[in-house]
């Protein structure tokens, strides 16, 4: 409790600092928001973010041996968030940098200090509804040592959308390195169908040799044949190819759904789809770690693919002039970081409502889940293996106190994430309690 109320009298004071501006800075051909923001944070188990990297060195599980004693540590971290977007925007045209930096400092273990960086590049030629052609490019890259989650400079802007809490699907909190590439081209076919061709790269790198860095290429297409005025079918079509250090070869799948996209009003979207997914699997490399019996036993019994149930949903709501509900679903396999030749199927979903409870203020609840379940038994002592499947549930509750302008934003949060594992003691639990200001210009 005493170091809540020092983290509280810390940003207490930083309120009185801050000061009001114009919106953005008018450059002429482009134009430049400011933003800053600085909270304190109450971690009960802080040692689940390992910036170095030394990953065996972590003590953050319930060890039910010696009767469910904690070995969690508890600390108190400071975030000092700096950013900045220079932009262009007209009706046909948007481009987009952003750089975004966080700076991190803990009030005892001090090993934990970390910087955090983004950058984000993002290009849009041609508006779709009413050109034949269009042409969107992003590029981004993040140096990521927590959850992979980013406050982007858009969800401060818009007082009535509230970035939420939602589930990842390819992280290990270990400081690591992503980089994201996607481009897409929209064809308007005819009035009714539109087609999207898009290609997209995605890969990580983790800052310790106990985990497989790996990557991703995908090519889809999408058609989407217009029913309605507000509503379309959709068609789903993916290919791709995964590298890791984990394997010798390079797995590739397959996914193929059909859904539908809906949007009765600007207050209404869904867009979703469900169908079939074959991720196929390759032979791992003979001198790498964990590869032993247990992987070719495995190898033995099955064809070497995973034919999986696939969705990915989507949806946002305005279910009144004060109250908003969105939510995200999907899944997909992947190679385990931790484990050579052993991949698993990773689903998330994550659904949250925030509702102005009077003009200035805003109250944001979400759920999260995930669950990773892995293909191959793992092996957990000498001659002992075990089917692993990790289940991670999350809840975030926040309080925002939003003042005229816009300018300035004073929020209190609680985030809450509990682990359950098939391996022997090692679920945890953690419970953060922040208290944060941010100011933009």
């Amino acid at each position: 409790m005493k170091r809540i109320l020092i983290a509280g009298a810390v940003l207490a004071f930083s309120v009185g600092a801050v000061l009001a501006f114009d919106d953005g800075i008018n450059l002429g051909l482009a134009r430049l928001n400011l933003w800053g923001e600085l909270s304190g944070t109450y971690d009960s188990n802080a040692k689940i973010v390992v910036p170095s990297g030394e990953i065996q060195d972590r003590q953050i599980f319930q060890d039910k041996k010696v009767g469910g004693v904690s070995k969690k540590e508890d600390d108190i971290f400071f975030d000092l968030i700096l950013g900045g977007r220079l932009f262009r925007e007209t009706d046909r045209f948007f481009a987009g940098l952003s750089l975004i930096g966080d700076f991190r400092r803990y009030s005892d273990f001090d090993e934990l200090d970390n910087e955090a960086f983004m950058q984000e590049l993002e290009i849009r030629l041609g508006e779709r509804r009413f050109d034949r052609l269009t042409l969107a490019v992003r590029e981004a890259y993040r140096e990521v040592f927590d959850y992979e989650s980013v406050d982007y400079a858009n969800d401060f802007a818009d007082s009535d959308k509230q970035s939420l809490f939602l589930s990842e699907d390819r992280t290990e909190r270990v400081s690591r390195q992503l980089l994201d590439l996607a481009g897409v081209v929209t064809w308007r076919a005819t009035d009714k169908l539109n087609a999207d061709f898009s290609v997209a790269y995605g890969s990580i790198e983790y800052d310790t040799d106990l985990l497989y860095n790996w990557s991703d290429i995908k090519g889809q297409i999408e058609l989407d044949y217009e029913l309605t005025d507000k509503s379309s079918a959709l068609l789903t079509g993916q290919y791709g190819v995964q590298d890791s250090d984990a394997l010798a070869n390079e797995p590739d799948y397959y996914v193929l759904r059909g859904g539908f996209l809906t949007r009765t009003t600007d207050k209404l979207t869904f867009k979703g789809g469900v169908g079939a997914g074959k991720y196929d699997r390759y032979e791992a490399k003979e001198d790498l770690r964990n590869a032993g019996d247990v992987q070719r036993a495995a190898e033995s019994e099955h064809d070497g693919t995973i034919d999986y149930f696939s969705f990915d949903l989507a949806g946002d709501f305005d279910l009144s002039q004060r109250t908003k509900l969105q939510f995200i679903g999907r899944n997909a396999v992947q190679p385990a970081a931790q484990y050579a030749d052993n991949p698993k199927l990773v689903t998330v979903a994550s659904v949250g409502i925030s509702h102005r409870l009077v003009d200035r203020f805003r109250l944001t609840a979400t759920i999260s889940y995930r669950n990773d379940d892995y293909e191959d038994p793992v092996r957990v002592d000498v001659d002992r293996y075990v089917d692993q499947e990790d289940t991670i549930w999350g809840g975030q509750l926040r309080l925002d106190y939003l003042p005229p302008k816009g300018h300035l934003n004073v929020y209190a949060e609680a985030r809450y994430e509990n682990r359950n594992t098939t391996l022997p003691d090692e679920d945890y639990d953690q419970l953060r309690l922040s208290i944060g200001i941010r100011v933009e210009i």
